[in-house]
């Protein structure tokens, strides 16, 4: 059997998937994972352009995930100098 239509079927699906998720984090993993999916599909179907544009939407989920990592890191930490110092709105 050959495994390239069912990886780009799962790859659709993690797609759709992506599309209903409400919470942002949860979002961008399932994208990572779809992105994962179609770069083996891709690589398997010698599928270029679909190789390159998630090879390209990997870089940008990856980023916006770390991104916001920071930056509830960030607002973490700011509540937890507010509670210290009782000073913060």
């Amino acid at each position: 059997m050959n495994i390239t239509e069912p990886l780009g079927y799962l790859a659709s699906a993690l797609v759709l998937a992506t599309f209903c998720m409400r919470d942002m984090r949860r979002l961008r993993w399932m994208a990572i994972a779809s992105n994962l999916a179609f770069i083996a599909y891709a690589l398997l179907a010698d599928l270029a352009p679909v190789l390159m544009l998630h090879l390209l939407l990997l870089l940008v989920n990856v980023q916006r995930l770390m991104a916001r990592r920071s930056s509830t890191q960030a607002a973490a930490a700011h509540h937890t100098h507010c509670k210290v110092k009782e000073t913060c709105s």
